[in-house]
C-alpha cells in the first residue's frame, strides 16, 4: 500500500507531464520520489528529469534520470531551471523573471507579438507589463492598422520599455510560502482589489503567524487588465476588480494545501463596500450581476476597507 500523500500527488499535482511538488524534509521528498516512481512503473510510465533544491535529494535519484541541466553538474551548483514556464533558481529557491524579447517591426502586430513573449502566469511583473498593455489600447483607439507604422510618441514609449525589459532579472520572489522551520498557528489570505481610469487588477499575499507571534507574508498570485474602450465609472470599474479580486481568491484557496484559517478581501473604494454589505437594494444590472459573483463566492463581512496609499494593488 501507498500513502495518502503519494496518491494526492498523483492525482492532484501532476500537469500534463510535470509533477511539481514540495516536501517538508528530505524523508519526505526521496520517499515520495520513490513510491510514485515505483506507482508510475506499474503503469508502464518512467519518470525522469527529477529537479530538486536539495542536493540530498538529488543524490538519491539515479543520475541519468535526472534533468539534463543538473546531470553533468556538480550537485553543489545547482542551476536555474524553467519550471512551467517559470524561472526557478534553485541554489538559492526562489522565482525570476527571464526575458528574452525578439525585436519586430512597430506596428501593433509587431509590439503584440513582442509582449507575448513575456510569460508571467503568477503575476510577478504585472505592474511592468499594463503600460504596454495600455500603449497597444489606445493605439486601437486610434484605429491604426495592424501593420501601420506606429506614431513616434509611441515608438519612444515601446523603446523606453524595451530598454527596462532586462532589469527584469532582478526580480527575485521566494518560492516557499512558509517561513523555514517555523511553526504555524494562523494563515490568512489577503486579496487587494483596485482599479484606475486606465486599469484595474489585484493581488493576494498569504499572511502566516507562528507559535512565537512572528508575521510573514507571501506574494501568491497578481492579475491586471486594461479597462474597456468604452468608458466605465471609476465606481464601476473598482466593482469590477473586486470581481477579479474574489475570483483570485476563491482560486488560490481550491489550490492551496494549507488550511486557511480566513480570508479576507480589501478595497479602497468605500462605494464598493456600500455595495457589497448592502443586500436589500436592488440594483441596476451592471452592478447586481457583479454583486451576484461577489456574494457567490464570500461573505460581507469577509471585506474591509484599505487606504488607497496602503493598496498594494495599486502598483499594478
Amino acid at each position: 500500500m501507498f500513502s495518502h500523500d503519494t496518491i494526492e500527488t498523483i492525482l492532484k499535482i501532476f500537469y500534463v507531464d510535470d509533477c511539481l511538488k514540495s516536501a517538508s524534509s528530505v524523508t519526505q521528498a526521496t520517499a515520495l520520489i520513490r513510491d510514485i516512481t515505483e506507482v508510475l512503473r506499474e503503469g508502464g510510465f518512467h519518470l525522469t528529469k527529477f529537479l530538486s533544491n536539495s542536493t540530498a535529494v538529488l543524490e538519491s535519484v539515479n543520475e541519468l534520470d535526472r534533468s539534463s541541466a543538473v546531470l553533468n553538474l556538480e550537485l553543489s551548483d545547482l542551476p536555474s531551471e524553467k519550471t512551467l514556464g517559470i524561472q526557478w533558481n534553485m541554489a538559492n529557491d526562489s522565482f525570476g523573471v527571464r526575458v528574452n524579447i525578439k525585436q519586430k517591426p512597430h506596428s501593433r502586430r509587431g509590439m503584440l507579438s513582442m509582449i507575448s513573449q513575456v510569460y508571467d502566469p503568477l503575476g510577478f511583473i504585472q505592474p511592468f507589463m499594463l503600460p504596454m498593455k495600455r500603449l497597444i489600447q489606445s493605439l486601437c483607439n486610434q484605429q491604426l492598422d495592424w501593420d501601420d507604422p506606429l506614431p513616434e510618441s509611441a515608438v519612444e514609449d515601446w523603446n523606453l520599455w524595451l530598454d527596462h525589459v532586462p532589469l527584469l532579472k532582478n526580480v527575485s520572489i521566494p518560492r516557499c510560502y512558509k517561513p523555514p522551520n517555523a511553526v504555524i498557528v494562523s494563515t490568512q489570505l489577503h486579496c487587494f482589489g483596485d482599479a484606475c481610469e486606465t486599469g484595474f487588477g489585484a493581488v493576494c499575499y498569504l499572511r502566516f503567524v507562528d507559535s512565537n507571534g512572528n508575521i510573514h507574508c507571501s506574494l501568491v498570485l497578481g492579475k491586471s487588465r486594461v479597462t474597456p474602450l468604452k468608458p466605465v465609472t471609476i465606481p464601476r470599474l473598482e466593482l469590477v476588480a473586486a470581481v477579479t479580486t474574489v475570483k483570485l481568491g476563491t482560486m488560490i484557496v481550491q489550490g492551496l494545501d494549507y488550511d486557511v484559517n480566513n480570508v479576507l478581501f480589501w478595497s479602497d473604494s468605500t462605494t464598493v463596500l456600500h455595495y457589497i454589505h448592502n443586500t436589500a437594494r436592488r440594483f441596476q444590472t451592471f452592478v447586481a450581476n457583479r454583486l451576484a459573483i461577489i456574494h457567490e463566492h464570500s461573505r460581507p463581512s469577509q471585506w474591509r476597507h484599505v487606504g488607497s496609499k496602503d493598496n498594494p494593488a495599486a502598483v499594478a
